[in-house]
């Protein structure tokens, strides 16, 4: 619908929904909402701007963070993982040539934190066991064919985070902190970019990065 106020309308209420769920949503019922809407939005949006591509990764990945622990329940959770890893390193090619673009930079610190939390709910491991592959393994595959420079700046970094976890795990008074990509922030971005009003990306599509649970506990424990 090329009104604004009906596809507003329609984003807001397909927010809400994604957010704040039944609780007694089972996982088949995700995997049919990643099937039948939010990969099809993706796909939909490619050639129709980067602003528009940037909202519905963005409200994929969303939705993928906030219920990973039950989509993990699936035994396809693995096909699923890795059809959103090449969805945001499509995004990565495609904006290859600016790497200040909202675009890259969110889709690059996207991949970051999915992978920060899929590594600390173990689910690597798990979904390895279930799988029979190595999916962490895979999910580089994956990344290697989209953007071989960005997936070396992204396994620099979680690298980090690996080892830092491993270390706390005979210190349990210090948790290891989110480690943070070189790269400016896609919110100072925005505030920079001259986006037109109508189109322009809404306050609420651009995400701050997300922290795991253990993190953030860890830093409300330090400023106490």
């Amino acid at each position: 619908d090329k009104r604004i106020e009906v596809r507003s309308s329609s984003k807001r209420c397909l927010d809400d929904v994604l957010c704040s769920p039944p609780p007694s949503m089972q996982s088949e019922t995700w995997l049919e909402i990643f099937r039948q809407v939010l990969i099809p939005l993706v796909e939909d949006n490619v050639q129709r701007g980067e602003e528009n591509r940037l909202r519905a990764s963005s409200l994929l990945a969303r939705a993928f963070l906030q219920n990973v622990v039950v989509l993990a329940r699936l035994d396809s959770f693995s096909l699923l993982w890795l059809r959103v890893v090449n969805i945001l390193g499509a995004n990565l090619t495609h904006s290859k040539e600016d790497t200040s673009s909202l675009l890259y930079v969110s889709s690059l610190e996207t991949l970051k934190n999915l992978m920060m939390v899929m590594h600390a709910e173990g689910l690597f491991d798990t979904v390895s066991t279930e799988a029979g592959e190595t999916v962490w393994e895979l999910t580089w595959e994956a990344l290697n064919s989209h953007a071989p420079e960005s997936a070396v700046l992204l396994r620099e970094n979680l690298n980090h985070f690996k080892v830092a976890r491993e270390k706390s795990s005979d210190n349990t008074s210090e948790e290891p902190r989110e480690q943070k990509l070189d790269l400016p922030s896609f919110l100072d971005l925005k505030k920079s970019a001259q986006l037109p009003g109508d189109n322009g990306i809404s306050e609420e599509s651009i995400q701050e990065p997300y922290k795991p649970p253990d993190t953030a506990t860890a830093q409300t424990s330090s400023n106490a």
